[in-house]
């Protein structure tokens, strides 16, 4: 948990700054791994890629969920083998290919997608074993699947059979898929775990090769809200692991992995930044802050967004305010960013203890899909700062 002291040694050098506490981020971690057995966990590096929340995650054994060329070569000079480094995502291009064929696992988005790794495997006169994104036939919460951008539609992949077992210079080693972030009912979570170990079974047999890898993707949810409930981990592990066991008893090699972003993330992150300015219009109190809406965006996205869209913007109230004076007064304010729009606001007519200029405030559950996410280009803006606190 950050402190005053913190807050004041740190303002020292920045007015507006992110903090990433490894203690929670080790926290996380520690609680997944102690509960699901005989699980490969992957950090989703679109997340959050500061490097030194790279270092941690790496060290403590997670491989690397990357979506990009970019991110393919973060974990690689993170010190990541080419096996722990698994590159999905639709649309890569020829370069892509090329520079990602020897440093990932790339798992392939579309038939014209293998072709092209296959032409290009080809060119380099090499042999190249992939992965491919399924589309499944289901998602969470039915047994009938939906049009995605993402992945081969199930259907199609074993229609093709005869096709994707005929390639002269890849195999097709493991399968991947993912339906949904920030889950919190770890029985919708369950669900989909179990239909998936079905379909590496139909695939397996349909295709009578083992599987080096099967990847559930992720869904694990945090909690944003006090409103919401957490997700319950521990009895989401110890569902996945009596199916995984009996699913390891017949395949014994195939590595079973889980992706992981905001969960190990999103709640070790808080966003600081410094009263600029204060006043009152016409009986209303607005508190000018410092870059909120180009540095954080998802905290303006509370005051626009009803629904979700992830990872944009999951639900209202989706994190807390930290003040950190003494002050005994509280007082009706509305917090605002120094950019110049009218939609840089992040709290509109709210209780908070009072606050005067110089003083600093934090917003939490800022570890994730938060500085990645924001237009720090708008108005030529200087990119706010990263602190690692280590453990």
């Amino acid at each position: 948990m950050i402190t005053k002291e913190i807050i004041e040694y740190l303002s020292c050098s920045a007015d507006c700054f992110y903090i990433y506490d490894e203690e929670i981020i080790i926290s996380q971690i520690e609680k997944l791994k102690l509960n699901f057995h005989n699980i490969k966990f992957l950090y989703s590096i679109k997340a959050n890629p500061n490097l030194d929340v790279l270092k941690c995650m790496f060290l403590n054994g997670f491989g690397a969920d990357a979506a990009s060329l970019g991110e393919v070569m973060l974990a690689k000079q993170s010190g990541l083998k080419t096996e722990d480094i698994y590159f999905s995502a639709p649309g890569k291009t020829p370069n892509d290919i090329i520079n990602s064929i020897n440093n990932s696992v790339i798992i392939a988005d579309s038939f014209s997608e293998i072709e092209n790794i296959n032409k290009i495997a080809f060119d380099m006169n090499i042999n190249v074993e992939i992965g491919i994104r399924i589309n499944p036939n289901f998602t969470f919460l039915d047994d009938n699947g939906l049009p995605s951008k993402f992945g081969i539609d199930e259907e199609q992949i074993f229609q093709s059979k005869s096709r994707l077992k005929n390639y002269s210079n890849i195999k097709i080693v493991g399968i991947h898929t993912h339906l949904k972030s920030q889950e919190l009912n770890h029985n919708s979570i369950f669900n989909y775990y179990q239909k998936m170990f079905e379909l590496a079974i139909k695939f397996q047999n349909e295709f009578n090769i083992a599987l080096s890898f099967l990847n559930l993707g992720s869904g694990l949810g945090i909690q944003y809200s006090k409103d919401e409930p957490c997700l319950n981990v521990e009895e989401l592990a110890h569902k996945t692991n009596i199916i995984l066991n009996n699913f390891k008893m017949k395949y014994p090699k195939t590595k079973i992995i889980i992706e992981t972003g905001r969960f190990v993330i999103g709640n070790a992150g808080y966003f600081v930044t410094k009263v600029l300015d204060k006043k009152v219009s016409r009986g209303k109190t607005f508190i000018i802050l410092k870059d909120t809406l180009n540095s954080f965006m998802r905290s303006v996205l509370t005051q626009i967004i009803d629904k979700p869209i992830e990872p944009l913007f999951t639900c209202k109230n989706s994190f807390q305010i930290l003040t950190f004076n003494n002050n005994s007064e509280f007082e009706c304010v509305t917090l605002t960013g120094n950019i110049c729009s009218q939609a840089d606001i992040i709290a509109n007519d709210i209780k908070l203890q009072k606050l005067d200029i110089g003083d600093f405030i934090a917003l939490t559950n800022a570890g994730s899909y938060a500085l990645t996410l924001s237009p720090i280009n708008f108005s030529s803006k200087e990119k706010p700062k990263e602190f690692f606190i280590s453990k």
